[in-house]
């Protein structure tokens, strides 16, 4: 159940860093607010 947690926050910061993208935030603002590793930032 935890590990279904985890994945699902993932998902959800993802989601959040696309949006940012949306809103001209750059790689490493998003990387600062997700907490995601700049490698999964998405970059479309």
């Amino acid at each position: 159940m935890e590990k279904g947690m985890e994945e699902g926050a993932h998902r959800k910061a993802l989601a959040v860093a696309r949006e940012l993208l949306a809103m001209n935030f750059s790689p490493e603002q998003i990387a600062a607010i997700t907490q995601l590793p700049l490698t999964e930032i998405p970059r479309e």
